[in-house]
């Protein structure tokens, strides 16, 4: 089945599925542009990135093969950020979002598949001790699709290891924090499908 087959690719978020592109050697270098709206409907098939936090972040993608990738570069506080969510030849996209004088990164995966879009959360970089997510950009984290489609939303502690990854397989739960969203939710043109990102989501 289609559904297995995507989800066996995020059973290991913290391998990389996607290879940064050479252009990435000079992180976080590239300003991002603000926007000032926050409807997912007003950008159907993109991936559209929220900072509600009160300071900057920086964000890296990584793209599998047959993907664009975007500069990657600062966000600033209150502001967001989106691309057009495209389908790669071969493994998916990753945005890395990092806490200033922070290195390990707070991941956001996704993909497409026919009709299906893909996500999920991971705090396998960012996370310590535990349920320490000092070291993750954001105090607090949402993550969807389409309205009929599973939203993932923790603001810390163990709830966000039920929501993402806090490490690779997942121990513990019984069903593994990725969703997807498509003809099942009664959504049949995965271009016209967004994928959301809130840092600091109340």
């Amino acid at each position: 089945m289609v559904q297995q087959s995507i989800l066996a690719l995020f059973l290991l978020p913290a391998l990389a599925l996607c290879v940064p592109h050479a252009r990435h050697a000079q992180k976080h270098s590239a300003p991002v542009v603000a926007r000032s709206s926050d409807s997912l409907s007003e950008y159907p098939g993109q991936v559209y990135l929220k900072n509600s936090c009160d300071y900057a972040i920086s964000i890296e993608e990584f793209a599998g093969a047959g993907c664009d990738c975007s500069e990657g570069g600062t966000v600033e506080a209150g502001s967001s950020w989106n691309e057009t969510l495209q389908a790669c030849s071969s493994g998916n996209r990753v945005l890395k979002v990092y806490r200033e004088g922070e290195t390990s990164p707070m991941q956001f995966e996704y993909g497409v598949d026919g009709s299906n879009v893909w996500y999920d959360m991971s705090f396998i970089d960012c996370v310590k001790d535990g349920y320490d997510f000092s070291a993750c950009a954001g105090e607090g984290w949402a993550m969807g699709s389409e309205s009929n489609c599973k939203e993932f939303k923790c603001s810390g502690g163990e709830e966000c290891c039920t929501q993402g990854y806090c490490d690779p397989y997942a121990t513990g739960l019984t069903e593994q924090p990725v969703s997807g969203c498509g003809g099942d939710q009664g959504y049949t043109d995965s271009s016209a499908m967004g994928i959301t990102i809130e840092l600091c989501a109340s």
